[in-house]
């Protein structure tokens, strides 16, 4: 409903305009608050233009139009822009394209500080006091990542149970869809939830971009590069140009776009996820493959790398999601590609996990003495090289050269490359020429002319 506060010299007048009717509805409200004769007229159209008559006789005034987050909405106030001046007119909205009558100021998300900050003062009076809140507002702080609305919608759900700051964070993480979909409309001096202000815009969008929305919902929220969507998406249907898509989303504030990337605020994509219900994984399989596809190039290559870092985050989240969803193809092949490209970069704790994880799935789906199992084998094996775990890593590529001599022969140059790899190692390890020669018999190479070639570089 309209409010307004007179003070010395200016009047603010505050105008809810979610939709075309109640843009014209509160305008006509004003009639009442400004004490207007019109005030006591049936008809709105009459006071609406009585109030708009006030503006302009009256000037001084700062008029704000708030959430004006429809197409409807923003053409009815550019509609009006004619028949205001005297005064200043502020407007609040998800859209970002306007005429040039108005000048557009993005509002950027809060601090980790700022929002800290916020969330104390904010639930100060009534929420239940305790002694790590600065640590507990912290974390919520970085949770919600500085959006306004999610901040302002935690402190009144805080305010109004008279819970702590660890108790909503709980229930963030046990009950998030029951926290995004609450409302107090007095209390938050808002109208509509982080949920119910997503399904507002997320409902105007065209289908293109409803789709798009749908697939960067499960990547991360770092900064994507445009380049991505130059990739089509495997078994996608986004039939409208995927740029087409992107300008949509940004034109209602769904992401946030730079010259050559977008992102999506991680709240933005955690309702997005909520709020399709796919139980077959549709959407994430298909964003899996599109990520898959798009990983392409020698991840050890550091020519490759223009491509591929700008990736990895995304890579990595999808990758999480298709995992913790029973999905094994192509989760696995990606997550080697990154294991590798992180191990070339030396961030074992990086690579560590991913390879581990990539020989367990692939195991599980091809049986322990696949090809596949034995590269995985091998560059987890070059990774506890790495890490000066050599005793660990031997047996790894001793069953990896086993695999590879069963399955592909000894002379494959992959397993050449293995079988080399091996040597060097058990040289390293201390093995004599003999001892050397036994290992490999055991491994199935029987070739002899193999087994005295791979001694030559030893010395007894």
């Amino acid at each position: 409903m309209p409010g307004v506060m007179l003070r010395t010299i200016l009047v603010d007048l505050f105008v809810v305009a979610d939709s075309a009717e109640a843009l014209h509805r509160n305008l006509a409200g004003l009639c009442r608050l400004l004490e207007l004769d019109e005030r006591i007229e049936t008809d709105e159209n009459r006071q609406r233009d009585a109030a708009l008559k006030w503006l302009r006789q009256n000037p001084g005034w700062l008029l704000i139009f708030d959430n004006v987050d429809t197409e409807e909405a923003a053409i009815a106030v550019e509609n009006l822009l004619s028949q205001l001046s005297g005064g200043h007119l502020l407007v609040t909205s998800r859209q970002i394209n306007w005429s040039g009558s108005l000048v557009v100021l993005p509002v950027d998300t809060l601090s980790v500080n700022a929002a800290t900050e916020f969330l104390l003062d904010r639930t100060a009076a009534r929420r239940r006091q305790q002694s790590d809140d600065n640590v507990q507002a912290s974390v919520l702080a970085e949770t919600l990542d500085g959006l306004a609305l999610a901040l302002e919608q935690a402190s009144a759900y805080i305010l109004r149970n008279r819970l702590s700051i660890a108790d909503y964070l709980k229930k963030w993480h046990s009950q998030r869809e029951i926290v995004l979909t609450w409302s107090d409309s007095r209390l938050m001096q808002y109208p509509k939830s982080v949920a119910v202000t997503w399904q507002t815009s997320f409902d105007q969008l065209i289908e293109s971009a409803q789709q798009l929305l749908q697939h960067v919902a499960w990547i991360s929220p770092a900064p994507i590069p445009e380049s991505l969507l130059e990739m089509p998406i495997p078994d996608g249907r986004i039939e409208t140009d995927p740029f087409t898509a992107l300008a949509e989303l940004e034109s209602y504030s769904l992401v946030t776009r730079t010259n050559d990337s977008f992102s999506v605020h991680r709240l933005v994509q955690d309702v997005t996820r909520r709020q399709y219900k796919d139980p077959e994984h549709i959407r994430l399989t298909e964003t899996l493959r599109w990520l898959d596809a798009a990983f392409i190039g020698d991840p050890q290559d550091v020519r490759d790398w223009p491509v591929l870092n700008p990736l990895l985050p995304h890579a990595q989240a999808v990758v999480e999601y298709a995992d913790a969803a029973g999905m094994t193809t192509p989760t696995a092949r990606l997550m080697n590609q990154m294991g590798l490209m992180y191990l070339t970069k030396s961030l074992y704790r990086e690579a560590e996990p991913l390879m581990r994880r990539a020989l367990a799935i692939d195991e599980a789906s091809f049986g322990e003495d696949h090809p596949n199992v034995a590269s995985v084998l091998n560059n987890l094996a070059q990774l506890l090289k790495a890490t000066n775990r050599l005793a660990d890593a031997e047996p790894l590529m001793r069953r990896a050269l086993v695999i590879l001599i069963e399955s592909v022969g000894a002379e494959h140059p992959y397993s050449r490359t293995v079988m080399n790899n091996y040597i060097v190692s058990l040289q390293e390890l201390g093995m004599t020429k003999m001892r050397l020669k036994r290992i490999l018999r055991t491994c199935s190479v029987r070739d002899e002319a193999v087994i005295a070639g791979a001694g030559t570089a030893f010395v007894d």
